[in-house]
């Protein structure tokens, strides 16, 4: 009987996990439609939304650095993709491409 709990209790575990990661790839979906549709404001709402995804995914981190950028927030957007770059390699090479628009938005060109 105790194996039977304790297998039901892990099962139970496992299936949390799974649909909690599970929606946050819903989520990041969710927000990639937004931005193809130019609604930044809402998906920003979404990625902030989800504290755990932005810290952990990169990419989520990405679309919220492109979201603050299209929404004229260059600082936040200059350290979201300064935060992406680790040791001269982003994980996104369109990292590189936004971070570019932003210093060339600031006329910034030395950088």
């Amino acid at each position: 009987m105790i194996k039977y709990q304790l297998f039901l209790v892990l099962f139970l575990l496992t299936s949390i996990t799974l649909s909690a990661q599970q929606s946050d790839q819903d989520k990041k979906s969710s927000a990639k439609q937004l931005i193809y549709n130019a609604r930044f404001d809402e998906a920003l709402q979404i990625l902030k939304g989800s504290g755990q995804l932005t810290e952990k995914d990169e990419e989520a981190r990405f679309l919220s650095g492109i979201c603050y950028y299209q929404l004229n927030d260059l600082e936040k957007a200059e350290s979201i993709f300064l935060s992406l770059i680790k040791k001269d390699r982003p994980a996104f090479v369109e990292v590189l491409l936004f971070l570019g628009k932003t210093y060339h938005f600031r006329h910034e060109f030395s950088k």
